[in-house]
């Protein structure tokens, strides 16, 4: 029996829920070649403008990239830092003029993914809903209540994990590696990266095509890798062989190869080894997020992406969660959905207030300096001249809480304070944020992000300079968190303060 090694560690990487993740600082081409993330990021966003205003000039209402309202879809497992890196690529491409208030909304998949697949169902004001994006690298979950005709409200913090369609790409890899050799395969990946894009897309559509109800099983074309065998002396024949000796593990059905058509049969065993590797754990975190009391009287389950083309995804799913558990009575998904995001998108982009209310799933606030409270203990108190009284430097001034509400609708919270230090102009603002309700007090480990900016020159002019205070405004926006210094001679484009997330936050 071959050893499924390869398996076993792409099991062992996408079991586990992942709650925030960040960009890959490098990413590989077909070759093997590296290149930086950011680098790539920005020549696809310069690819798309030029692509789209080609498009869009030929209109009478777009002249410029100024006229465009800007949508990019991210994740909802996506940390705060990779939806940064998202926004400075796009403004490093021109594709966005920052001077623009919400020229570029960042919004998550799922929740442009549920504009479109909620049309596809019956549902009424306070209906509950569950949509599940089952895309190429993540797999998000979306928990919602309708609220009237358009809009919606978030029941649940958006969720996933690393369970896209990939994975199992990733997982068939793995069997080509251990049926004809890892050393020739990857040969065969970087002197024909185009034949190796081929194959892939061979193996998607069959992927997608899977119905365990049928007794027609989708074949894998691998003709395109016959002439590169032959280079190393694997003939058909030998090919035949080789595959016909491969055994998965707990897996009966032997794979089948046809060299009259050079196709690949995995049989249905072998298709549902490959598809479980991230329905499993989907199915898992599916199980955990419906027995939440939040979502208590949820009976619709949407899908889109492009994994929800699969007939064995739905089926699972209606299996588990309809058949089995009797707690969903309807799963639907749109007429295309693929696109369902992508149009959810420009939709959402036309009316960002279609989402209604979110839930945030950390309690933010910033550092600031404080009285000192018993509570704080005696090694944080520091005497103060100028005050007469002991102060803590590390207070945790909350904006806003773990598990509130907030709505789109809402004024941002403005509150206010003084430099620490008379005379100072560059002021750099601590982000803070935490897992409890109730913070106290800042930390190296509750720190997550700097904004920095400029007082004005004439800032501590004058007589009681220095009683002024700087009003800071803290909101989230959709899908990011914002900060605004609401300074009366400031502009507007200069009120927003960039945020400079930290690795992991």
């Amino acid at each position: 029996m071959v050893t499924d090694k390869t398996l076993e560690e792409v099991h062992e990487k996408y079991d586990d829920e992942k709650k925030e993740m960040d960009l890959e600082p490098y990413l590989t081409a077909a070759n093997g070649k590296k290149r930086k993330s950011m680098d790539v990021l920005v020549q696809a966003f310069k690819f798309m403008r030029g692509h789209i205003m080609g498009v869009l000039k030929d209109t009478t209402f777009v002249e410029e990239v100024e006229d465009v309202q800007w949508v990019v879809t991210v994740p909802a497992i996506w940390s705060n830092t990779a939806k940064n890196r998202m926004r400075e690529a796009a403004l490093r491409a021109g594709l966005i003029n920052n001077s623009i208030p919400d020229h570029l909304i960042i919004a998550f998949e799922p929740e442009c993914g549920s504009v479109v697949a909620r049309r596809y169902c019956d549902l009424k004001k306070g209906d509950k809903y569950i949509l599940l994006d089952l895309g190429g690298g993540t797999a998000d979950i979306a928990c919602h209540k309708v609220l009237d005709e358009t809009s919606v409200s978030q029941i649940y913090i958006p969720s996933g994990g690393a369970w896209g369609s990939t994975y199992i790409d990733e997982a068939f890899w793995g069997i080509l590696c251990e049926i004809f050799g890892r050393e020739t395969m990857e040969e065969f990946k970087i002197k024909y990266p185009n034949e190796f894009v081929l194959l892939k897309e061979n193996f998607r559509q069959a992927k997608h095509s899977y119905d365990p109800a049928s007794s027609d099983i989708p074949k894998i074309k691998i003709d395109i890798m016959v002439d590169f065998m032959d280079t190393h002396k694997i003939d058909l024949e030998a090919m035949g062989k080789k595959v016909k000796a491969y055994k998965l593990k707990g897996v009966k059905s032997t794979f089948e190869f046809d060299t009259n058509f050079a196709t690949l049969n995995l049989g249905h065993g072998g298709w549902k080894f490959l598809m479980d590797i991230v329905i499993d754990p989907l199915i898992t975190h599916m199980r955990k997020l419906l027995a939440q009391p939040q979502l208590r009287g949820c009976e619709t389950m949407l899908c889109v992406g492009g994994l929800s083309t699969s007939p064995y995804v739905i089926q699972r799913l209606r299996d588990v969660f309809v058949t089995q558990l009797k707690v969903i009575k309807t799963i639907t998904k749109p007429e295309q959905p693929v696109l369902a995001v992508m149009e959810g998108a420009a939709r959402f982009g036309m009316t960002p207030s279609l989402i209604t209310e979110y839930i945030m799933e950390h309690t933010y606030g910033l550092k600031c300096a404080r009285f000192w409270a018993e509570s704080d203990g005696e090694e944080s108190k520091l005497w103060s001249e100028e005050e007469g009284r002991y102060v803590f430097e590390d207070g945790f001034e909350i904006f806003t809480r773990k598990n509130s509400k907030l709505n789109v609708h809402d004024p941002p919270k403005v509150q206010y304070f003084q430099p620490l230090n008379k005379g100072e102009k560059e002021i750099i603002i601590e982000i803070h944020r935490s897992i409890e309700e109730d913070p106290t007090q800042c930390t190296d480990r509750t720190l997550c992000a700097l904004a920095p900016f400029r007082l004005p020159e004439d800032w501590w002019d004058g007589v009681g300079a220095e009683d002024k205070e700087i009003p800071i405004a803290f909101f989230f926006n959709r899908a990011e968190i914002q900060v605004k210094v609401e300074l009366e001679n400031y502009s507007e484009k200069d009120r927003y303060i960039k945020v400079e997330w930290l690795k992991g936050a």
